[in-house]
């Protein structure tokens, strides 16, 4: 954030654009490196037939398919504890719903299922069989786990969303959870269906107006667990810093993280 604030205006988007594919990125290698494949096919960046993309993600989960949009927009300290509702819905309009013509994550999706119905011949492959869709936002701030945002995201999702065109297609109201929450997702993952826990959290709490993990029976709060994967990269980092600040044991050795 403090790189961002002392760049030039000129520079911010394309630092924010390059940060985007790095957490979508960050979110693919996460399933691949602790989601059950035989429950959560993870789709990076599905394609229509002329080479466009759909969304940032599709995770396929039997006929159930989970339609991604990875944000990385940060929301500032002065918007986020300022106690004004107006801040905070011009930041959720600006960065997580947009325009018809600059959309962004709400309206990203819903044009994404619009495209089911409307481009039915050139869909990606992954999606060929599936008859249940879960729209999701994942941010990369906690604030996609907090309280309320996922019950006005949905509201603005549900204003375009037309299910009677949708006949043969179950389409569940927008979820949204930051990246710690996936994170945290990670354990239960190794042993279910991302489309589970999805689901669980709707129906704990239609409203959608808690905090993620108050209305999951899977998704904890505190600290994510088992993630060695995550600890081993650590381990080896801290052990490069500290053999390039020569730093060493008692007995003269080599200091390593333990």
């Amino acid at each position: 954030m403090r790189i961002l604030k002392n760049l030039d205006d000129s520079l911010k988007e394309p630092y924010l654009s390059f940060w985007g594919p790095v957490f979508e990125d960050y979110l693919a290698w996460l399933f691949e490196s602790y989601a059950s494949t035989k429950y959560n096919a993870y789709h990076p960046s599905p394609k229509y037939a002329d080479g466009t993309q759909m969304c940032d993600a599709i995770v396929v989960c039997g006929s159930t398919a989970i339609m991604i949009e990875a944000k990385v927009a940060t929301c500032r300290v002065e918007t986020k504890y300022s106690g004004d509702y107006v801040l905070m819905k011009k930041y959720l309009e600006s960065k997580l719903v947009g325009t018809e013509k600059d959309r962004k994550g709400v309206l990203q999706l819903t044009k994404a299922i619009e495209n089911i119905r409307d481009k039915s011949t050139s869909l990606p492959q992954c999606i060929a069989g599936v008859n249940k869709i879960i729209p999701l936002i994942v941010t990369k701030d906690e604030i996609g786990s907090s309280f309320v945002i996922n019950t006005y995201l949905n509201e603005r999702f549900e204003a375009q969303v037309n299910r009677k065109a949708y006949k043969a297609l179950v389409i569940t109201p927008l979820i949204t959870m930051s990246a710690g929450s996936v994170e945290r997702a990670m354990k239960p993952l190794a042993k279910m269906a991302f489309s589970t826990i999805l689901e669980n959290r709707i129906t704990t709490n239609r409203q959608l107006d808690r905090p993620f993990e108050a209305s999951s029976k899977y998704v904890h709060k505190g600290t994510a667990r088992s993630l060695p994967k995550h600890m081993e990269i650590l381990t080896n980092a801290c052990n490069g810093l500290m053999k390039d600040f020569g730093m060493t044991e008692e007995d003269g050795s080599p200091a390593k993280m333990t």
